[in-house]
């Protein structure tokens, strides 16, 4: 029988408070640095296709109709990561999970880097999409489950932060290196995106980072999650930890046999949770954001302008894309809350896609795609940028956050990764069709959600379970 609810309450009211002194003896601090950086080391990866693929038709000669599937190899792995992500971080847990994540894109790294033919480098995407699909899961999990309630959109919404930023490190370094007569300046492009991972691989390995206190609840490791709660949420009221504590013990109660992973994934999608999940993620990355970020090269070109000059103003689109994060996640989310951003994101997203098909079917120029660009992406960053990642990991039971986030992040990148190969084809055919595609999906999204998707500001992850009773 497990302990009462004042036992808990005794033990979290002996527990020492926060060394003062160094920042990184604070688990909160080494776990948020973790866990941004992972973020930008996955941006990273995902930035610099669009710059290497002009390379790799000079160098292996590929055939402009393999950009598109080369391109979407890398998402088509997101998705399997993102699918498998899930039992692994209830398997192996939050912490082990991630150094997968590293070791995956340290190695998928390299091998693209050091890629004699087209088929190895293809090899290395998948291997780093496979990294990236994982790691974007198990972070969304782990910061969800170590963040108190009143800042948990705030520090979850990061992960989409740190990621722009490490993709705004891709343009950066593609604009320094490219075109400028270096040798092997792709392959150094590439090798690049093996620091951040080992760095990361070292520092998570480390005792002082501690595991997440819902996972070990959730293996029935009740002392260690106890200890390991105390260690995150130093700060909190009583009123936070007293439900939490009993929520842990009826669940606890509760639970019977551990299920399969196939029998979780159908619980999840038999869940309420599960459909305003799906439209919030599918949103987001349905409407194209991801074939902006890795053809934004071509984009330009299409619009006009010359390839080997495409680099600055992928990087500016870059540069706004982040920018207009920063309010959106250390401020908006959590004062505002997750469905008002939602809404005028996908509404204001939508508008820009038709402006900026317009710009295409009227052939303004690569100047003015790009300005609309800019403005589209800001619009983007502000609400649909960083929501899904909380929303997604807030709305499920602790039993199956795992599976549900993976299942949920997979399934809904299939539509990316059919866009991100057809794109390059369909750009050739009407690149403004293509845009007006993408506010069809923005703003049909906004509807649904409207309709579908309730809010969860404020709320611990145990009283979010009432919302869909």
């Amino acid at each position: 029988m497990p302990p009462s609810e004042s036992t808990y309450l005794r033990e979290a009211e002996q527990a020492p408070k926060r060394r003062e002194g160094c920042c990184f003896q604070d688990p909160v601090i080494l776990v948020r640095l973790v866990t941004v950086v992972s973020a930008a080391a996955e941006g990273y990866e995902i930035g610099y296709y669009g710059a290497v693929a002009h390379s790799l038709q000079e160098e292996f000669g590929m055939p402009a109709s393999m950009v598109g599937p080369v391109g979407a190899v890398l998402v088509l792995f997101v998705m399997f990561g993102c699918l498998v992500s899930g039992v692994m971080c209830d398997a192996i847990g939050r912490k082990r999970s991630l150094a997968v994540t590293y070791v995956m894109l340290i190695i998928g790294s390299l091998v693209m880097a050091l890629s004699p033919a087209l088929w190895v480098f293809i090899l290395g995407r998948v291997l780093v999409g496979l990294g990236i699909g994982m790691g974007l899961t198990c972070v969304s999990i782990y910061i969800s489950e170590v963040s108190p309630a009143k800042v948990r959109g705030t520090m979850t919404s990061m992960e989409e932060l740190f990621l722009n930023f490490g993709i705004f490190l891709s343009f950066g370094a593609a604009w320094l290196l490219m075109g400028r007569g270096y040798a092997h300046d792709w392959r150094w492009l590439v090798g690049i995106g093996t620091v951040l991972p080992t760095i990361m691989l070292f520092v998570i390995l480390q005792r002082c980072i501690p595991e997440s206190p819902r996972y070990l609840h959730l293996n029935a490791r009740g002392e260690e999650a106890r200890m390991a709660f105390k260690a995150f949420h130093y700060d909190c009221d009583e009123a936070e930890m007293r439900s939490v504590f009993a929520s842990w013990d009826e669940e606890a109660a509760s639970r019977g046999k551990a299920h399969s992973y196939l029998s979780s994934c159908r619980e999840v999608m038999g869940s309420k949770p599960f459909i305003p999940a799906v439209l919030v993620v599918s949103t987001q990355i349905g409407g194209g954001i991801v074939v902006i970020v890795q053809l934004c090269s071509f984009m330009l070109v299409a619009a006009g302008q010359e390839a080997s000059s495409t680099y600055f103003p992928c990087m500016l689109i870059a540069a706004f894309k982040f920018v207009a994060l920063l309010p959106s996640c250390l401020y908006m989310i959590d004062a505002y809350g997750r469905r008002p951003l939602l809404l005028m994101s996908s509404f204001g997203s939508g508008v820009l896609s038709v402006v900026v098909g317009l710009c295409f079917a009227f052939k303004l120029g690569h100047e003015y795609v790009t300005a609309c660009l800019c403005i589209m992406v800001v619009f983007f960053s502000l609400g649909l940028g960083p929501v899904p990642y909380v929303y997604v990991s807030e709305v499920f039971p602790t039993h199956l956050r795992g599976p549900g986030v993976g299942l949920v992040f997979g399934l809904s990148r299939f539509l990316t990764v059919i866009e991100v190969a057809v794109a390059p084809a369909v750009m050739a055919i009407s690149t403004s069709g293509l845009f007006f595609f993408f506010a069809a999906v923005y703003l049909a999204g906004c509807g649904l959600i409207y309709l579908r998707c309730p809010e969860t500001k404020n709320k611990t992850l145990e009283e979010l379970h009432g919302i869909w009773a």
